[in-house]
């Protein structure tokens, strides 16, 4: 007997209902509540769909990221956040998921800069975000 998480299939079952192409916002809602639930492998699949239906954005790039690095796939999420470098000025979302990276290929000291950078960002925002800027501390010490 199967047993099927209702939660699970509800999202999938109503952005079926709709193209892709006419539903940006849902398909990345999707990805997000992949992640979450930690569907890394889904959240990088619609995470790649994302990037090619909009590959001007840099929110794919994140989603494809994060859930590559969850999965190992180490040069897959180099060159995701590299592409999210390039939309722009680096934001602290960008600068958070560079540390992290940097941490995990062994240089604590590009980490650090990194974190250090997403501080100043944080800190410049006018509602800056409380648990990200104690993550970024803690995360230095």
């Amino acid at each position: 007997m199967k047993i099927i998480c209702p939660s699970r299939s509800k999202p999938r079952a109503s952005l079926a209902a709709v193209a892709a192409e006419q539903n940006l916002g849902g398909l990345t809602a999707l990805a997000h509540a992949e992640f979450s639930n930690h569907d890394f492998a889904a959240a990088r699949d619609h995470a790649l769909q994302l990037a090619e239906l909009r590959p001007q954005k840099s929110e794919p790039y994140a989603i494809l990221g994060d859930a590559c690095l969850e999965l190992g796939e180490y040069e897959r999420a180099i060159e995701s956040f590299r592409k999210m470098e390039q939309f722009g000025q680096e934001d602290a979302g960008t600068a958070t998921r560079l540390a992290r990276l940097e941490i995990l290929r062994g240089d604590p000291e590009r980490s650090r800069q990194h974190l250090a950078t997403a501080l100043s960002l944080l800190r410049a925002l006018q509602a800056p975000p409380r648990a990200t800027i104690a993550w970024c501390q803690w995360q230095l010490g």
